[in-house]
């Protein structure tokens, strides 16, 4: 871990406070409640994802995963193994693929039709401000719910099904002209 921070090993302690400090203060808090639920034989092991200072004073995501070995007769860890991943490239693709998402978001919510996605068990993967409106309720109501629990009418519900199984077993658009909603 020490050459994925850019030092050799001679130039870091072998303690735990040397690694304690290089912990980014945003993550320090977490980071040591993880510690002391594994050191406490609350969890079987100790992982966390966090950042840590670098020789050249930047900032590099790691994953740690580590397991106390051997304790004494009062149950104080005696040895640890573990191991510290290098993910600041992993962690960079998902900062941007958030950003992504956030951006994609903006422009869904912009436009002012219904816009929705649901999988094949008729679960809403993203719907659009447009259609929460229409529909009384939030976004956030309505992704991660069947359209049975957010279309109160059984009718209207089965048929709009109907159509989005045509759609995905078709691979087809289908041209709805007019729809009567009940919300």
């Amino acid at each position: 871990w020490a050459e994925i921070l850019g030092y050799t090993p001679d130039e870091i302690e072998p303690h735990l406070d040397a690694w304690e400090k290089r912990v980014h203060p945003e993550d320090a808090d977490p980071v040591q409640a993880a510690l002391e639920e594994h050191i406490r034989n609350g969890t079987d092991f100790y992982e966390t994802e966090h950042r840590m200072r670098t020789a050249d004073g930047d900032w590099k995501w790691i994953r740690d995963i580590g397991r106390i070995v051997e304790r004494d007769d009062d149950g104080t860890p005696l040895r640890a193994v573990g191991v510290h991943l290098d993910i600041d490239e992993r962690k960079a693709h998902e900062q941007e693929l958030e950003r992504a998402r956030r951006k994609l978001r903006q422009i869904i919510d912009l436009i002012p039709d219904l816009v929705f996605a649901k999988n094949r068990e008729g679960e809403y993967l993203l719907a659009n401000e447009a259609a929460a409106e229409l529909y009384g309720t939030t976004r956030e109501n309505i992704e991660g719910r069947k359209e049975q629990d957010v279309i109160p009418e059984p009718a209207d519900a089965a048929a709009f099904r109907q159509d989005d199984l045509e759609v995905i077993e078709s691979g087809e658009p289908k041209y709805i002209p007019e729809e009567e909603i009940t919300t």
